[in-house]
């Protein structure tokens, strides 16, 4: 029993330490023109595993951007969850 608990705790430590602590809200925003098109992708990832792709290239596709002009990317986590919302805007 012991060495479960140890292993849990182990794998939680690991955990936290990859997605960035305990609890973290960061909003990044990258300031300048704004393009008239918009692109927006998102991720989720849990223990670790992401669930999709939110790349400024998966937001480029979605908006049907070629050229890029701002990235706002909005990070959360609480100790095994991650969502992360990547937009973009460009022509």
């Amino acid at each position: 029993m012991k060495k479960v608990i140890i292993i849990l705790a182990l794998a939680l430590c690991a955990c936290t330490s990859t997605l960035g602590g305990v609890y973290g809200d960061m909003p990044e925003v990258a300031y300048g023109e704004r393009g008239s098109k918009t692109g927006v992708s998102k991720c989720y990832r849990l223990f670790g595993i992401n669930m999709s792709d939110c790349s400024i290239g998966a937001a480029m596709a979605e908006g049907q951007i070629s050229e890029l002009r701002t990235v706002e990317s909005d990070r959360f986590n609480i100790i095994i969850y991650k969502s992360e919302t990547t937009t973009i805007t460009g022509e």
